[in-house]
């Protein structure tokens, strides 16, 4: 099984990113095999000129990321607040690949204070319809994330817990959706875009 875990902060050093690492270091725990896609270094920009500069609207980058995304069996996409919404990097990422069809996401929003929630509304809301893809029911808000996993086992017992809940769940819904995508009635090339 492999899942493409998304850093969506575009800031150096970010806590997404730290975050991102911890929870592959957990699917490594697994046996789980992972690809980080880190959208600081794969800044959105770019994202945007080379769909944008491409006769066939897919330039090399996005290909790259498509056939990652194609290649995984589920994806966890970590993501900080921006003034009450996801990370616009993620957002666009989610428009510009393909390979997202019937397969689950974990969404994990980070915050360095009480707030987190808007996020996982934001993705839930708006960035399904024409990648497909299919959130599980259960999401990570890790607040005041400057703190977490950084050694206090006792301080970190609750969110730690709920994060390999979180893990685990993604992991069975994975499994479970194989099937789904060699299920001709679910073939995504004629009806790319949903209404």
């Amino acid at each position: 099984m492999k899942i493409l875990l998304v850093s969506s902060s575009t800031r150096s050093g970010s806590e997404s990113r730290r975050i991102t690492d911890e929870l592959e270091r957990r699917l490594h725990g697994r046996k789980i095999e992972t690809v980080i896609v880190d959208l600081f270094e794969t800044p959105f920009t770019t994202i945007l000129d080379d769909v944008w500069g491409n006769v066939d609207g897919a330039g090399e980058l996005v290909k790259s990321v498509s056939a990652e995304a194609e290649s995984a069996d589920g994806f966890i996409f970590v993501t900080p607040e921006w003034g009450g919404m996801a990370s616009p990097a993620l957002k666009v990422m989610l428009t510009s690949v393909s390979g997202l069809a019937h397969k689950p996401a974990l969404i994990v929003s980070v915050s360095a204070g009480r707030s987190g929630s808007y996020p996982v509304t934001d993705l839930r809301s708006s960035s399904y319809k024409n990648t497909k893809v299919v959130y599980i029911p259960d999401h990570l808000i890790l607040r005041k994330v400057n703190t977490l996993f950084k050694g206090d086992i006792s301080a970190d017992a609750y969110d730690s817990r709920r994060t390999d809940f979180s893990l685990n769940a993604l992991l069975e819904y994975a499994q479970a959706m194989k099937p789904l995508r060699d299920i001709e009635a679910l073939n995504v090339e004629e009806y790319a875009h949903g209404m």
